[in-house]
């Protein structure tokens, strides 16, 4: 076994070693940062697609499993929410987010939200409380695409 020589050659291989790990760490913290922004961005294009009503666009940025909890405790499905958009039967007038925090575990994202709203539904105008919304989406290629969606309603 050879002995380890230790001396002042070692040092610059030492800094060399502690500048690649801190180069590495900041160009991981900046593609974290580039996701998260991916991710906050298809937020902001989904409740933009709820408040023009475009089906079409929730259709391509929702997984076939979408699963959406109400905050009355119902479970919906992607077709659910698809064809009552697409019908006019549910409708936002307005979106209002107070605060968004997204976190991120690989390819997945979990973005939790408080927001109100004033949504149409079945021609009845509804005013929405203060919500909490946790929405989850997962990188599928370079798309982020909702699975799935829970409201709880502040009381």
């Amino acid at each position: 076994m050879k002995a380890i020589r230790r001396g002042r050659h070692s040092l610059p291989y030492i800094s060399a070693a502690i500048i690649g790990i801190a180069i590495l760490h900041g160009v991981v913290s900046a593609q974290k940062r580039g996701m998260e922004q991916q991710v906050l961005a298809t937020d902001d294009e989904r409740n933009n697609a709820m408040l023009k009503g475009d089906s079409g666009m929730l259709d391509r940025m929702s997984a076939e499993d979408l699963t959406i909890v109400t905050n009355g405790g119902q479970v919906r499905t992607k077709t659910d929410q698809i064809a009552e958009v697409k019908t006019g039967q549910l409708k936002y007038n307005t979106i209002d987010v107070t605060e968004r925090v997204v976190r991120m575990y690989d390819d997945v994202a979990v973005v939790v939200a408080r927001h109100k709203a004033i949504v149409v539904q079945r021609a009845q105008q509804v005013p929405v409380p203060d919500e909490r919304v946790t929405r989850v989406y997962k990188r599928y290629g370079g798309d982020w695409r909702l699975v799935a969606n829970t409201v709880v309603t502040i009381r």
